[in-house]
C-alpha cells in the first residue's frame, strides 16, 4: 500500500513539474483595424521607417510587414506592442525607384499603403545614342539623338528633369536645346544641313557631363561631271599607260564627295570592244590607269557613280607604235636552206624604239600573189624571221612588215 502512494505520488509531481516548464501560447490577433503610417515619398538609397498601429492588439501579437516594389517582394517580421509595430526598410532595400505597396498583416486582417521612392540626381557620364549614325546633307534627312540621365543605383532620373544638349555643325555654328525627360528619357530630331562633315553633340544636366556623340553629315550623289585623259596623245601600241581622271565630283551643295566613292569608267575601243575599270576618289578626284590598244582610231571614255553619269570623252588614238618607213633586208642564210629577214630600226612617233616585245608580222608573197605569214616580236628596236625555202618556187618574192602604222618592204630571188 505504501508502495502505491510512492507511484502516485510521484506520478503527480511529474505532471507538476510538467505544467511549469510548458510555454504559454503566444497571443493572437484577434480583431481591430491595421493602420500603417508611413511618408507618402522618400529618395532611393536612404532607410525609411514606418510604424503600423492596431486598434486592439495585445502585447507580442505578430505582424508581417511586406512592401512590393519594382526588385519585387520584401518581407519583414515584427511584434506589437503597446498598439504599435516599427518597422525600417534598410537603404540597401530602397534602391531602386518607383512606386512601393506597402501591405501589414496580423491574423487575418490586412492593410495597405503606398510609398513612392524617387530617383536621384542624375550622375554621369551622360552619353548620347546617336542613330542613324549617318545621314545625306541636304536638308532633308535627319538623325536621333536619345539620352536616358541616371542615378547613383542605375535608376532613370525623374520626370521633367532639365536635359541641355548642344551640336557643333559641319559649318561651325553651335546649337544649343533644353529639353525635359520625359517617358524615362529625352530626344532631339536633329537635321543635316548643306555641308558635309561631322555633328559633335553633348549634353549636360545638373551639373552632370559626358562624351560627346558623333553624326556624320555625308555628301550626296555628284552631279554630272566630266573625264579627261593624260596625255592627250596616246599612241595605239598596246603598251602605253595614260591616266583617266573625273573633274572634282561635288554634290549640289558643292560637297565633295566622299573618299573611297566608286565610279566606273567605261571604255569603247575601236574594235567595238569595251573595257570597265572601276576607280575609287580621293579628295573628290577618281583616276585609273588605261592601257592603249594595238588598233588606232577613236575611243569613247565614260564615267559613271551609280546613276550619275559624266560627259563622253572621245579620244583618237595616234598610228603606233612604229610610223613612217623603217628598213627590211632579206639574205641568204650560211646554210643555203633559209631567207634570213630582219626589220629595224623600228621607231616610234619620238624616232625611238618601239617597245620590246611590240608584235611584228612579216608576210611573204609569190608572183602569183601566194602568201606566207610570219610573226615576231621586236627587241631592242628590230625583229626577225627565218623563212625555210624548201619547197618554195623559183623566182621573185615581196616581203611586206606591218608594226601598227609603220611598215618596210623589200623582195627576194630564189
Amino acid at each position: 500500500m505504501r508502495q502505491l502512494r510512492y507511484l502516485l505520488s510521484g506520478l503527480i509531481l511529474a505532471l507538476v513539474l510538467t505544467a511549469c516548464g510548458a510555454t504559454p501560447p503566444l497571443p493572437s490577433f484577434t480583431g481591430g483595424e491595421l493602420t500603417i503610417s508611413a511618408p507618402e515619398s522618400a529618395d532611393v538609397g536612404t532607410p525609411v521607417s514606418l510604424t503600423v498601429k492596431a486598434s486592439q492588439a495585445s502585447d507580442g501579437v505578430n505582424v508581417t510587414l511586406i512592401a512590393y516594389g519594382s526588385a519585387g517582394p520584401r518581407i519583414y517580421r515584427g511584434a506589437f506592442n503597446k498598439g504599435e509595430a516599427f518597422f525600417t526598410l534598410p537603404q540597401t532595400d530602397t534602391q531602386q525607384s518607383g512606386l512601393v505597396t506597402l501591405i501589414a498583416k496580423a491574423g487575418q486582417v490586412q492593410t495597405e499603403k503606398k510609398l513612392l521612392l524617387k530617383p536621384g540626381a542624375p550622375i554621369e557620364p551622360l552619353q548620347p545614342l546617336v542613330g542613324a549614325r549617318a545621314v545625306i546633307a541636304d536638308t532633308q534627312h535627319w538623325s536621333m539623338v536619345v539620352i536616358i540621365p541616371f542615378d547613383r543605383f542605375g535608376n532613370p532620373v525623374a520626370e521633367g528633369t532639365p536635359v541641355t544638349m548642344r551640336a557643333k555643325r559641319p559649318d561651325d555654328r553651335l546649337v544649343d536645346q533644353e529639353f525635359k525627360v520625359t517617358n524615362l528619357l529625352t530626344w532631339w530630331r536633329i537635321y543635316s544641313g548643306t555641308k558635309a562633315g561631322r555633328t559633335i553633340i553633348s549634353a549636360t544636366t545638373n551639373g552632370a557631363f559626358g562624351s560627346e556623340g558623333i553624326l556624320l553629315e555625308e555628301p550626296g550623289l555628284p552631279l554630272p561631271f566630266s573625264v579627261s585623259i593624260e596625255p592627250l596623245n596616246v599612241v595605239a601600241d598596246g603598251h602605253q599607260l595614260a591616266t583617266i581622271s573625273t573633274s572634282i565630283l561635288r554634290d549640289q551643295f558643292a560637297n565633295k564627295v566622299e573618299d573611297g566613292t566608286l565610279v566606273t569608267f567605261t571604255v569603247d575601243l575601236p574594235d567595238g570592244a569595251s573595257r570597265v575599270i572601276p576607280a575609287y576618289t580621293i579628295d573628290g578626284i577618281a583616276q585609273a590607269p588605261l592601257q592603249a590598244p594595238r588598233q588606232p582610231g577613236q575611243i569613247k571614255i565614260k564615267g559613271s557613280v551609280l546613276s550619275i553619269e559624266s560627259s563622253v570623252l572621245t579620244v583618237n588614238l595616234l598610228p603606233g607604235p612604229a610610223v613612217g618607213i623603217f628598213p627590211v633586208v632579206a639574205t641568204r642564210a650560211d646554210s643555203g636552206k633559209a631567207v634570213i629577214i630582219e626589220a629595224g630600226p623600228i621607231l616610234g612617233m619620238q624616232e625611238q624604239f618601239v617597245p620590246d616585245g611590240t608584235p611584228v608580222v612579216f608576210t611573204v608573197s609569190d608572183k602569183s600573189g601566194q602568201k606566207q605569214t610570219f610573226n615576231a616580236f621586236s627587241n631592242q628596236g628590230r625583229a626577225s624571221v627565218e623563212v625555210r625555202i624548201a619547197g618554195m618556187r623559183q623566182g621573185n618574192y615581196l616581203v611586206e612588215v606591218m608594226v601598227g602604222s609603220g611598215q618596210g618592204f623589200t623582195s627576194f630571188s630564189l
